[in-house]
C-alpha cells in the first residue's frame, strides 16, 4: 500500500507488479501516513486535511466519517497488535487515541512534543506508545495514563522520522528501535 500527495492511497502487487484496482480517495490533502490492521481487515490513513480515514482494505471504501480532532495536518498513525487502537500523530505537537472500531476518541490530546510528531509506534502489549518530534526528540507514553513517561529522549541531530517497536531482544527486554540516519536502540 502507498500513500501520496496526489490524495490518494493505492494497493499493489508484488507478483505482477501492478496496481490492483482504482486508487483509494477520500482525503482533500495530501495522505502522510498509513497503517494496516493486524488481521489485514482494515486500514487508517492519516492526511494534511487534519483527518484520518478508517477503510475496508478489500474494498477500498472509507469506513465511516472522518476521524477529526487534531489542529494540524495528521503525519503518522499506528493500529495497536490487537487491532482495538489507532494512535496518531500531528504538526499540532500532539497524539490522540482512537478506538479502532467505533472511531471515538480515547482521553483527549496527550501533549509533550515541541514540534511537529512524525512518527508513532504502539508497543506489542498496548501499554506504551513512542512518539518521534521534528524537535529530535522521542516521548515515551502511557497509554491507560494519557501521560508522558519521564522526559523527552534525546540524542537525534535532526527530526526523528520512524519509530518501531520490536517485542523483546534475547535478553527479554522490551525495546524500542528508532531510526532516522542511523539506528539507535533504546531500552524502554
Amino acid at each position: 500500500m502507498t500513500d501520496s500527495r496526489d490524495k490518494t492511497i493505492r494497493k499493489w502487487s508484488v507478483p505482477t507488479e501492478s496496481q490492483i484496482g482504482e486508487p483509494w480517495r477520500g482525503h482533500n490533502g495530501w495522505v502522510l501516513g498509513l497503517a494496516v490492521s493486524p488481521d489485514s481487515q482494515f486500514v487508517v490513513s492519516a492526511s494534511r486535511d487534519g483527518t484520518l480515514l478508517k477503510w475496508d482494505a478489500a474494498e477500498g471504501t472509507p469506513q465511516g466519517p472522518p476521524l477529526k480532532g487534531h489542529e494540524g495536518p495528521v503525519r503518522c498513525v499506528d493500529i495497536s497488535g490487537d487491532g482495538q487502537l489507532v494512535v496518531s500523530g500531528s504538526n499540532d505537537g500532539s497524539l490522540r487515541c482512537w478506538d479502532a472500531h467505533s472511531g471515538a476518541p480515547i482521553g483527549g490530546a496527550l501533549v509533550g512534543q515541541s514540534d511537529w510528531v512524525y512518527c508513532v509506534a504502539i508497543s506489542h502489549d498496548c501499554s506504551r506508545i513512542v512518539s518521534g518530534s521534528r524537535d529530535g526528540t522521542l516521548r515515551l507514553w502511557d497509554v491507560q495514563a494519557g501521560q508522558p513517561v519521564g522526559k523527552p529522549m534525546t540524542g537525534h541531530k535532526g527530526w526523528v522520522r520512524v519509530v518501531q517497536t520490536i517485542r523483546r531482544f534475547a535478553s527479554g527486554v522490551p525495546m524500542i528501535a528508532v531510526a532516522f540516519a542511523l539506528s539507535v536502540l533504546m531500552q524502554v
